[in-house]
């Protein structure tokens, strides 16, 4: 067997161990999940901002984990519309949390 498939087997491993950490975790309980939508400058149960940037993140992440388990022996490339997407999400968030910041302080 060659190092790239053994490389690649491991890999493979380590992401259905990590997976299944995390889901056993949330399951059971330990990895809590409470506030994780939350707005917590306006105390609101949920946060637009949040929603959307977790949204893009699982997605762009799925992507790149899909296309790095199925065997490939390079790494998986992230295209630029990807990349706008995801920089775009964390933008959005980022200026929405700092002008509720702002608000904040000259209130």
């Amino acid at each position: 067997m060659s190092p790239a498939v053994i490389l690649g087997l491991e890999f493979r491993g380590f992401l259905a161990l990590l997976a299944a950490t995390f889901a056993y975790r949330m399951l059971t309980g330990r990895l809590s999940l409470a506030g994780l939508f939350a707005d917590k400058t306006r105390n609101q149960p949920v946060s637009p901002e949040r929603v959307q940037l977790l949204i893009s993140t699982i997605a762009v992440s799925a992507r790149i984990v899909g296309q790095a388990a199925h065997g490939s022996t390079v790494f998986p490339t992230v295209s630029t519309q990807e990349l706008v997407v995801f920089g775009a999400s964390s933008g959005v968030y980022m200026s929405v949390k700092a002008a509720k910041m702002w608000l904040l302080k000259t209130i």
